[in-house]
């Protein structure tokens, strides 16, 4: 064999080699330097000199059959890496990206754009990380969709052992910190509470000035935000006031003589007791003075609550029913008749962009009246014209003749003009069940968190503010039923395996007998 036929394998083979190298280097700079330039001027030098050493090994290349086949198999590998190289650098390149997770936990929700949008100034979200550090990047990437939002953002990771002494002017304590710097305030935010939730609410508390004040009423039976039970507890909702900026405080209404104006909002959800005298009077004052009111009744309760809280809705010309509503499978969550799954809203700003969207509203009442002189009534949500009202409790939900036929409202708001000394208009948000806004409906539908949120900042005067609220920072479980249980054990566990022995046996018998 002579000296050339290895030299030119070699010099093949090398130059193959510099050509990816320089590529590889070309791709990832973006444009032709010295440093990719070189190589991919030796790779087509020694290419040259391939063909210069042996040219009847290029000649039989060309001419032979089996050594087309392998040339256009070369090739067309060759190719196909080239086009994933290709995709995969304009990919790195690209900033649009596409979010293809069932609950869109890669996309900030409508409200943290809106709140990343109110930046007015610069704020710096500084990430005081090690790269090896858990969550780095799932951090990084969330900073990253805030910044892409608005140009004031601007997002940088320091390392805290590196410079110390800045972690410490910040009070950075720990590894693995965020820190927002908006003006002269700053927020920090620890492991564990490094949402997106939790990134929106600091950017809303380091934004505005404001923090409206929602006295919870107590002490008649309502729901308790302390209240943490998986299903009818509050205590998610809690959680959502405070990182949407909210303080909350306690309010026995049945004690109270006055409300006074450090209440922006008072909330009643669920009252099993009647109001009292003097709890009816102070709430009647706080009203007629441009007060604020969330109230929510469940359906069938005792008829002295519902007719004493509907004598205090008289100036604004609507009532509660005290009936069920009832829905047809097509418009219920679950096959749940007294679940109804609404999708149906009106032009009130707590609905923004509602359309489409599902929410639940568990064991719901019906809301009556047209609205009195001087009220404007705006209908937020109602039923599909497939559900009845059964007014009067019993067991057997099929219709009936006497049953009243749907649509109906299910939550309203209306705003009465101010009057007397009052100095600013009168709002009220009315919602035919206290289950609107329990642990189980926020987990499962991010609409009732809407429903819930723009509510109070309606009623706090902060429309600008409503759009559809951060996801949580975890992901909603799954419940399963008895047999839905039964049926995943007997296929994981059965059938999948029998199904892979029947076929391997199948196997077996065919290459025996045949």
């Amino acid at each position: 064999m002579r000296w050339e036929r290895p030299a030119a394998v070699f010099s093949a083979v090398l130059g193959l080699i510099l050509l990816g190298v320089g590529g590889a280097i070309l791709s990832i700079q973006g444009r032709l330097t010295t440093t990719s330039g070189y190589p991919l001027i030796a790779g087509v030098a020694l290419l040259i000199a391939y063909a210069l050493l042996d040219p009847a090994a290029l000649r039989d290349l060309v001419k032979s059959r089996r050594s087309r086949f392998g040339t256009l198999s070369v090739l067309l590998t060759g190719l196909v890496i080239g086009i994933l190289v290709l995709a995969n650098v304009l990919a790195a390149r690209s900033t649009q990206s596409l979010d293809l997770t069932r609950f869109r936990v890669n996309t900030l929700a409508p409200q943290s754009v809106l709140e990343a949008q109110s930046v007015s100034q610069s704020m710096d979200m500084i990430m005081f990380f090690r790269r090896s550090d858990p969550g780095y990047d799932d951090t990084k990437a969330l900073l990253d969709r805030f910044a892409s939002v608005n140009p004031k953002i601007r997002v940088s990771v320091q390392d805290p052992f590196v410079d110390p002494v800045q972690a410490r002017q910040f009070g950075v304590i720990t590894s693995g910190t965020v820190v927002i710097r908006y003006g002269s305030k700053t927020q920090l935010l620890n492991s564990g509470s490094q949402g997106e939730q939790d990134v929106a609410s600091a950017v809303l508390k380091l934004e505005s000035s404001r923090s409206p004040s929602v006295c919870w009423t107590v002490g008649e039976g309502e729901r308790d935000l302390k209240d943490a039970a998986q299903i009818t507890g509050y205590s998610d909702a809690a959680a959502q006031l405070a990182a949407e900026n909210f303080t909350q405080r306690d309010l026995l209404l049945s004690q109270t003589g006055e409300i006074g104006s450090s209440c922006d909002i008072v909330v009643i959800m669920g009252p099993s007791k009647p109001l009292t005298d003097t709890g009816a009077k102070a709430l009647a004052a706080y009203l007629d003075a441009g007060g604020s009111l969330l109230l929510a009744l469940d359906p069938w309760t005792d008829p002295a609550v519902a007719a004493r809280y509907n004598d205090l809705l008289k100036p604004y010309g609507l009532s509660f029913t005290d009936g069920l509503v009832v829905e047809d499978g097509a418009h219920s969550a679950d096959r749940d008749p007294t679940t109804p799954a609404v999708v149906q809203y009106g032009g009130s700003p707590i609905a923004k962009d509602l359309a489409n969207r599902v929410s639940f509203f568990p064991l719901a009442s019906a809301i009556a009246g047209s609205g009195a002189a001087g009220a404007t009534v705006t209908r937020v949500a109602s039923s599909s014209d497939q559900s009845y009202l059964v007014q009067d409790p019993r067991q057997d939900l099929a219709r009936k003749p006497a049953d009243q036929a749907g649509p109906f409202v299910l939550m309203e708001t209306s705003e009465r003009a101010p009057g007397g000394t009052a100095s600013k208009a009168s709002r009220v948000v009315l919602v035919g069940t206290a289950s609107l806004g329990e642990n189980r409906a926020l987990e499962f539908s991010v609409v009732n968190r809407q429903l819930l949120v723009g509510s109070l900042d309606w009623l706090s005067a902060q429309e600008n503010l409503i759009a559809i609220p951060a996801k949580p920072n975890r992901n909603p479980s799954l419940a399963l039923t008895q047999e839905q249980q039964n049926l995943n054990v007997f296929v994981t566990l059965l059938l999948l395996p029998l199904l892979a022995g029947v076929g391997g046996l199948l196997v077996w018998a065919r290459r025996r007998l045949f």
